[in-house]
């Protein structure tokens, strides 16, 4: 589950929105607002998904 949590943090301080670095930051959002998250940031979840995993 660790792993899990360390590749979605990874992968939103590489991510090229300013906002990104606020949401690595904050270690203690649960998984499931990352899935939230990521795609609404982004607008690229078919190009993340693959490195999620």
């Amino acid at each position: 589950m660790w792993d899990y949590f360390q590749n979605k943090t990874i992968l939103i301080t590489g991510a090229s929105s300013g906002i990104g670095e606020d949401l690595a930051l904050s270690s203690a959002l649960p998984n499931w607002l990352f899935d939230l998250l990521i795609p609404r940031l982004s607008g690229q979840k078919k190009d993340l998904e693959p490195r999620l995993l």
